[in-house]
Protein backbone atom coordinates (compact mmCIF):
# COMPACT_ATOMS: atom_id res chain seq x y z
CA UNK A 1 0.00 0.00 0.00
CA UNK A 2 1.37 3.09 -1.29
CA UNK A 3 2.43 5.95 1.81
CA UNK A 4 -0.44 8.39 0.35
CA UNK A 5 -3.09 5.89 2.50
CA UNK A 6 -1.11 5.32 5.67
CA UNK A 7 -2.35 7.85 8.01
CA UNK A 8 -1.13 6.79 11.39
CA UNK A 9 -4.11 5.62 13.61
CA UNK A 10 -2.70 7.35 16.63
CA UNK A 11 -2.96 10.36 14.82
CA UNK A 12 -5.37 12.43 17.20
CA UNK A 13 -7.29 15.97 16.82
CA UNK A 14 -6.99 19.93 16.94
CA UNK A 15 -5.27 22.45 18.77
CA UNK A 16 -6.99 25.46 20.13
CA UNK A 17 -8.81 27.97 18.03
CA UNK A 18 -7.32 30.74 19.48
CA UNK A 19 -4.07 29.00 17.80
CA UNK A 20 -5.01 29.89 14.52
CA UNK A 21 -6.85 33.29 14.65
CA UNK A 22 -5.25 35.02 12.14
CA UNK A 23 -6.04 38.73 13.92
CA UNK A 24 -3.39 37.53 17.07
CA UNK A 25 -1.12 36.26 14.49
CA UNK A 26 1.66 38.77 15.01
CA UNK A 27 3.77 37.07 12.36
CA UNK A 28 6.06 39.29 9.96
CA UNK A 29 4.63 40.32 6.86
CA UNK A 30 7.33 39.41 4.66
CA UNK A 31 7.56 35.91 5.89
CA UNK A 32 3.65 35.57 5.31
CA UNK A 33 4.64 37.01 1.75
CA UNK A 34 8.07 34.81 0.83
CA UNK A 35 5.86 31.74 1.51
CA UNK A 36 3.15 33.02 -1.14
CA UNK A 37 6.22 32.82 -3.75
CA UNK A 38 6.16 29.32 -4.87
CA UNK A 39 6.52 29.18 -8.41
CA UNK A 40 6.23 25.42 -9.38
CA UNK A 41 3.44 23.12 -11.26
CA UNK A 42 0.43 23.82 -9.37
CA UNK A 43 0.97 27.89 -10.11
CA UNK A 44 0.35 26.51 -14.21
CA UNK A 45 -2.75 24.40 -13.82
CA UNK A 46 -5.63 25.50 -14.02
CA UNK A 47 -9.56 24.23 -12.52
CA UNK A 48 -11.44 22.97 -16.27
CA UNK A 49 -8.34 22.32 -17.73
CA UNK A 50 -8.81 18.98 -19.43
CA UNK A 51 -6.81 15.77 -18.23
CA UNK A 52 -4.93 15.30 -21.58
CA UNK A 53 -3.52 18.93 -21.14
CA UNK A 54 -2.83 17.88 -16.89
CA UNK A 55 -0.91 14.99 -18.28
CA UNK A 56 1.12 16.93 -20.32
CA UNK A 57 2.22 19.34 -17.73
CA UNK A 58 4.00 16.92 -15.66
CA UNK A 59 7.62 17.20 -14.84
CA UNK A 60 10.14 14.97 -16.50
CA UNK A 61 10.18 11.73 -14.54
CA UNK A 62 6.88 12.60 -12.75
CA UNK A 63 4.68 9.37 -13.01
CA UNK A 64 0.96 9.68 -13.29
CA UNK A 65 -0.98 6.89 -11.12
CA UNK A 66 -4.75 6.25 -11.86
CA UNK A 67 -6.51 5.86 -8.53
CA UNK A 68 -10.18 5.56 -10.23
CA UNK A 69 -10.92 6.73 -13.66
CA UNK A 70 -11.57 10.62 -12.28
CA UNK A 71 -8.68 10.73 -10.21
CA UNK A 72 -4.88 10.97 -11.11
CA UNK A 73 -2.03 10.86 -8.15
CA UNK A 74 1.78 10.76 -8.24
CA UNK A 75 4.71 11.37 -5.65
CA UNK A 76 5.84 15.36 -6.38
CA UNK A 77 8.67 17.24 -5.25
CA UNK A 78 7.72 20.23 -6.65
CA UNK A 79 4.86 21.47 -4.64
CA UNK A 80 3.97 24.58 -2.51
CA UNK A 81 4.19 23.21 0.86
CA UNK A 82 7.56 21.24 0.32
CA UNK A 83 8.76 24.71 1.70
CA UNK A 84 8.54 23.12 4.74
CA UNK A 85 11.58 21.70 4.15
CA UNK A 86 13.62 24.89 5.17
CA UNK A 87 12.21 24.44 8.81
CA UNK A 88 14.50 20.99 9.55
CA UNK A 89 17.12 21.79 11.79
CA UNK A 90 20.48 21.58 10.39
CA UNK A 91 20.97 17.75 11.96
CA UNK A 92 17.68 16.73 11.58
CA UNK A 93 18.20 12.94 13.02
CA UNK A 94 14.38 12.43 13.82
CA UNK A 95 12.57 15.18 12.03
CA UNK A 96 11.93 14.55 8.78
CA UNK A 97 9.90 15.53 5.48
CA UNK A 98 9.02 13.42 3.15
CA UNK A 99 8.09 13.69 -1.06
CA UNK A 100 4.71 15.76 -1.23
CA UNK A 101 1.69 13.72 -3.08
CA UNK A 102 -0.44 15.60 -5.65
CA UNK A 103 -4.00 14.33 -6.40
CA UNK A 104 -6.00 15.61 -9.95
CA UNK A 105 -10.28 15.27 -9.72
CA UNK A 106 -11.61 15.44 -12.88
CA UNK A 107 -15.23 15.15 -13.99
CA UNK A 108 -17.40 15.46 -16.84
CA UNK A 109 -18.69 18.49 -18.28
CA UNK A 110 -22.36 18.81 -19.96
CA UNK A 111 -22.21 17.80 -23.38
CA UNK A 112 -18.69 16.78 -23.45
CA UNK A 113 -17.08 13.45 -23.68
CA UNK A 114 -13.32 14.67 -22.38
CA UNK A 115 -12.78 15.11 -18.40
CA UNK A 116 -12.06 18.32 -16.59
CA UNK A 117 -9.88 19.32 -13.69
CA UNK A 118 -12.33 20.20 -10.94
CA UNK A 119 -9.89 20.12 -7.61
CA UNK A 120 -6.56 19.03 -6.61
CA UNK A 121 -4.34 18.67 -3.63
CA UNK A 122 -1.49 18.76 -2.32
CA UNK A 123 -0.06 16.95 0.88
CA UNK A 124 2.99 15.81 2.56
CA UNK A 125 3.73 13.34 5.91
CA UNK A 126 6.50 14.93 7.96
CA UNK A 127 7.62 15.37 12.11
CA UNK A 128 8.38 18.66 12.91
CA UNK A 129 9.20 20.38 15.98
CA UNK A 130 5.66 21.84 17.35
CA UNK A 131 6.31 25.24 17.81
CA UNK A 132 8.21 25.55 14.45
CA UNK A 133 5.24 23.92 12.80
CA UNK A 134 2.32 25.73 14.21
CA UNK A 135 4.12 29.14 13.06
CA UNK A 136 4.41 28.19 9.44
CA UNK A 137 0.92 27.13 10.22
CA UNK A 138 -0.32 30.50 10.79
CA UNK A 139 2.22 32.24 8.20
CA UNK A 140 1.02 29.95 5.38
CA UNK A 141 -2.44 30.77 6.56
CA UNK A 142 -1.82 34.45 6.32
CA UNK A 143 -0.19 34.20 2.75
CA UNK A 144 -3.40 31.66 1.44
CA UNK A 145 -5.68 34.48 2.68
CA UNK A 146 -3.30 37.07 0.45
CA UNK A 147 -3.34 35.47 -2.22
CA UNK A 148 -6.46 34.26 -2.53
CA UNK A 149 -8.27 37.21 -1.55
CA UNK A 150 -10.28 35.69 1.00
CA UNK A 151 -10.83 35.53 5.00
CA UNK A 152 -9.66 32.04 6.58
CA UNK A 153 -12.42 29.95 8.63
CA UNK A 154 -10.80 27.94 11.44
CA UNK A 155 -11.97 24.94 13.01
CA UNK A 156 -10.44 22.06 14.92
CA UNK A 157 -11.01 18.50 16.03
CA UNK A 158 -9.64 16.92 19.32
CA UNK A 159 -8.66 18.21 23.01
CA UNK A 160 -5.29 18.84 23.75
CA UNK A 161 -4.27 16.35 26.78
CA UNK A 162 -6.62 13.82 25.80
CA UNK A 163 -6.62 13.11 21.98
CA UNK A 164 -3.38 11.68 20.06
CA UNK A 165 -3.69 13.88 17.05
CA UNK A 166 -5.12 17.46 16.91
CA UNK A 167 -6.26 18.67 13.32
CA UNK A 168 -6.31 22.13 12.09
CA UNK A 169 -8.35 23.41 9.03
CA UNK A 170 -8.27 27.16 7.56
CA UNK A 171 -11.22 27.22 4.69
CA UNK A 172 -11.27 30.13 2.63
CA UNK A 173 -14.04 30.54 0.44
CA UNK A 174 -13.62 32.04 -3.23
CA UNK A 175 -16.31 33.16 -5.89
CA UNK A 176 -15.80 29.88 -8.28
CA UNK A 177 -13.60 27.26 -5.66
CA UNK A 178 -12.64 26.99 -2.17
CA UNK A 179 -9.28 26.26 -0.55
CA UNK A 180 -9.16 24.05 2.41
CA UNK A 181 -5.54 24.29 4.31
CA UNK A 182 -4.87 21.60 6.95
CA UNK A 183 -2.65 20.48 9.75
CA UNK A 184 -2.25 17.42 11.37
CA UNK A 185 -0.64 17.61 15.02
CA UNK A 186 0.22 13.99 16.42
CA UNK A 187 1.50 12.88 20.13
CA UNK A 188 4.83 11.27 20.60
CA UNK A 189 7.88 10.83 22.19
CA UNK A 190 10.84 12.04 20.46
CA UNK A 191 14.76 12.38 21.58
CA UNK A 192 12.65 11.42 25.17
CA UNK A 193 10.15 14.40 24.70
CA UNK A 194 6.64 14.01 25.47
CA UNK A 195 4.15 15.98 23.15
CA UNK A 196 2.66 16.90 20.27
CA UNK A 197 4.51 17.01 16.90
CA UNK A 198 3.32 18.34 13.92
CA UNK A 199 3.15 15.46 11.25
CA UNK A 200 0.88 16.27 8.20
CA UNK A 201 -0.02 19.15 5.81
CA UNK A 202 -2.29 19.29 2.92
CA UNK A 203 -4.12 22.17 0.82
CA UNK A 204 -6.96 21.33 -1.44
CA UNK A 205 -8.82 23.44 -4.23
CA UNK A 206 -12.14 22.25 -5.20
CA UNK A 207 -14.38 24.05 -8.06
CA UNK A 208 -17.47 25.11 -6.34
CA UNK A 209 -20.53 23.24 -8.10
CA UNK A 210 -22.38 26.67 -7.93
CA UNK A 211 -20.35 29.85 -8.73
CA UNK A 212 -20.91 33.08 -7.61
CA UNK A 213 -21.06 35.97 -9.97
CA UNK A 214 -18.78 38.71 -9.86
CA UNK A 215 -18.06 42.24 -11.62
CA UNK A 216 -15.89 42.85 -13.88
CA UNK A 217 -15.67 46.64 -14.97
CA UNK A 218 -18.36 47.31 -14.31
CA UNK A 219 -20.16 44.29 -15.84
CA UNK A 220 -21.52 41.28 -14.36
CA UNK A 221 -20.56 37.84 -15.56
CA UNK A 222 -22.22 35.06 -13.59
CA UNK A 223 -19.93 32.09 -13.79
CA UNK A 224 -21.24 28.95 -15.23
CA UNK A 225 -23.33 26.71 -12.91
Amino acid sequence: MRFKRFINVFMVLVMSLSLISLTACKKDEDAAAELAEYTGILTKIRLGMPMTKIIGMQNNGTQLNYENDTTLWCVEKDTDIMEIKTLLPEEAMFYYVDDSFVTYYFQTKKGETDLFLNGYAEEVYCLLDRKIGEEYFLNKAKALRDFHKAEGVGSMTGTEGIDLELVTEMKYDCPSYTVTFKMVETFDTIEDVEGYYVTYYSIEVMEKTNKVSTSVAGVTTAKEE
